[in-house]
């Protein structure tokens, strides 16, 4: 699932701020947040690092999170 979808609608614009440092940084870390699985779900991540993905000549391709902490909300 893309990962403008898996946001909540009330903090799209703080996701945006945060991909807007990731690509002007090359990354962030310790992102933590509330996020929604393909299913419908919604689950908590924490100590996430997001990195920018370069192609083989270099280019922005796009983004990519690692997350190994992470809990289903009820």
């Amino acid at each position: 699932m893309p990962s403008r979808k898996s946001a909540e609608e009330v903090v799209q614009e703080e996701r945006d701020r945060l991909l807007l440092e990731a690509t002007t940084k090359g990354f962030i870390t310790n992102y933590s947040g509330i996020r929604t699985s393909s299913n419908g779900k919604r689950f908590y991540i924490e100590d996430t690092i997001l990195w920018n993905v370069l192609d083989e000549q270099n280019q922005y391709y796009g983004q990519a999170a690692f997350f190994s902490t992470w809990k289903f909300i009820t």
